[in-house]
């Protein structure tokens, strides 16, 4: 866990040495405040030596960390929580899906269907040949 907090110390001072890799102030803030949450904790924890104190402090650690590293990737993207919502929601849709295009399966108002190519598929049988009927045809409905 240190080496998270290490890390994100690092980008903080990066941040504060080259102001312009910082696009949006208030993340990078955000990220600051958590920073300070997460080397308040842990005073606290190695201060207070009491076992649900170390597992608060671990988990308000781990949290403060996650929230600082989400805060550092919006302010050095220059993203905003809606953004990043549309990235994440378009990621989820490609893989479920498994392609950027979305498919249409039924078509919008004033849209006419793709044709459809049939090709000729081969039956198999799998009726004894003693037993083996002629199927009745089918009839032929049109489509259109």
């Amino acid at each position: 866990m240190e080496g998270i907090t290490t890390a994100l110390v690092l980008f903080l001072f990066a941040g504060l040495i080259v102001p312009r890799l910082i696009k949006n102030r208030q993340q990078f803030y955000i990220g600051f405040g958590c920073i300070l949450l997460i080397i308040l904790m842990m005073t606290l924890s190695l201060m207070i030596q009491r076992p649900f104190m170390q597992v608060f402090g671990g988990v308000v650690v781990g949290l403060s960390q996650l929230i600082a590293l989400i805060a550092f990737f919006m302010s050095a993207g220059g993203l905003s929580l809606n953004d990043i919502g549309k990235e994440f929601q378009g990621a989820y849709e490609v893989i479920r899906r498994g392609s950027e295009e979305k498919e249409v399966i039924i078509p919008l108002t004033g849209q006419r269907p793709p044709e459809r190519v049939d090709s000729p598929r081969e039956r198999i049988d799998l009726t004894p040949s003693v037993e083996r009927k002629e199927p009745a045809p089918s009839p032929k409905i049109p489509l259109e």
